[in-house]
């Protein structure tokens, strides 16, 4: 994905909200942050953690997220899905 193609993202951390706290039921609670995870988790594996966590670090996402999404994937939430819809 190109720079240019990208959309801007907030650089706002998002309270990291787990769905029996008020969350949605896939927990998270900013479609942009979510993005912003499923790159920095990419680069992971493209590039190491250190270049993640950096990534994710300069793009306002708090140090708990960062810690669950890089350390244990284990406890990662499911990526954002989005809703089609078709016309009948």
């Amino acid at each position: 994905m190109s720079a240019s193609s990208r959309l801007p993202l907030s650089r706002q951390p998002v309270p990291d909200l787990l769905p029996s706290e008020g969350g949605s039921s896939s927990g998270r609670v900013d479609i942009e942050q979510g993005a912003i995870v499923e790159e920095g988790i990419a680069l992971q594996g493209a590039t190491g953690s250190v270049c993640a966590l950096e990534y994710l670090k300069s793009r306002g996402v708090g140090p708990a997220v960062i810690e669950r999404v890089l350390l244990h994937p284990g406890l990662r939430r499911r990526p954002a899905t989005v809703a089609v819809m078709h016309k009948n």
